[in-house]
């Protein structure tokens, strides 16, 4: 496990509400870390917010 600077926990990305399933798919734009490897995770609620999923490792990205 790698440890993050103080810099590098200021800029982490997430982004919530950016796809339906009807969409079937997702992008997400990541501006802070050109260039680098990221380990990348995914969850799924309910558009009603009463149910929600575990988290999906979805693996390691190039940004």
């Amino acid at each position: 496990m790698a440890k993050l600077s103080q810099e590098e926990i200021a800029n982490l990305e997430y982004q919530l509400n950016i796809a339906t399933r009807s969409q079937g798919k997702c992008e997400m734009v990541l501006k802070n870390f050109p260039g680098k490897s990221a380990q990348s995770f995914t969850g799924f609620i309910a558009a009603d917010g009463k149910d929600a999923g575990n988290s999906l490792y979805t693996g390691l990205v190039n940004i």
